[in-house]
C-alpha cells in the first residue's frame, strides 16, 4: 500500500489537536494507518481507494470532515476545445478521464506532490 508523509504541525494546527497519540487514534479510526510521528512529519499508509488522500490537502481535507463534520464543495467546471488521442486500448481500464488546470504557480512543493500523487 502507498505512503506517505506529511506536515505533522499543519495537520495538528489544522484539527487543533496537539497530542501526537490522539492525532494518531482519530488517523487510525478514520481508515489510514500511522506508520511513524517524528517532531515535524507524520508517515501514514493509505489503501490505494482513497486516492483523495494521497495529497496532504486532501488527507486533511478528509480528516477535518471526519472529526468536525463537512460537506461537499460544488467545484466549477467548463468544457475546454483540448483533444486527447490514444493509440491503444487497455482491457482493464477501457476509461480515462483528465483535466486542464490554468493559472496555477508550480513550485517545487507542489511538483513534488503531483509526482507523489500519480505513484
Amino acid at each position: 500500500m502507498p505512503t506517505f508523509e506529511f506536515d505533522l504541525n499543519k495537520i495538528k494546527k489544522e484539527l487543533q489537536i496537539e497530542d501526537n497519540e490522539k492525532l494518531a487514534e482519530i488517523i487510525e479510526s478514520f481508515k489510514p494507518e500511522v506508520e511513524e510521528i517524528s517532531s515535524d512529519k507524520i508517515k501514514v499508509t493509505i489503501t490505494p481507494d482513497r486516492a483523495d488522500l494521497f495529497f496532504e490537502e486532501g488527507f486533511i481535507k478528509a480528516l477535518k470532515d471526519y472529526v468536525f463534520g463537512g460537506s461537499i464543495k460544488k467545484i466549477e467546471m467548463e468544457n475546454s476545445n483540448v483533444k486527447v488521442y490514444y493509440k491503444h486500448k487497455v482491457r482493464c481500464r477501457p476509461y480515462f478521464a483528465c483535466f486542464v488546470v490554468k493559472d496555477i504557480k508550480m513550485s517545487e512543493e507542489l511538483l513534488k506532490k503531483i509526482i507523489n500523487f500519480q505513484e
